[in-house]
């Protein structure tokens, strides 16, 4: 009778570390991001790509901020008195 106790036992305990097994590949491989592959064919909706654009004026006051961050940044590194 203890036998048959023990082998019921470790059936439930592999169902069990089975099902956690599965459980944890389920998660990596339908959780996670993805990555799809493009056809030769597809293109952007162009909806989606006029919504992601920089426009010439948004791109020249990124320009404008960065060259004010640098010399921000060189008159700290080159000052006399600091």
């Amino acid at each position: 009778m203890g036998l048959a106790v023990d082998t019921q036992r470790e059936g439930i305990r592999v169902k069990k570390i089975t099902f956690a097994v599965l459980a944890w590949i389920g998660v990596c491989a339908f959780g996670g991001p993805r990555v799809v592959a493009q056809t030769a064919g597809s293109e952007p909706a162009a909806a989606d790509s006029t919504a992601n654009a920089l426009t010439d004026q948004q791109l020249a006051l990124l320009r404008k901020d960065i060259r004010s961050i640098k010399k921000t940044t060189h008159s700290y590194e080159f000052d006399p008195n600091g």
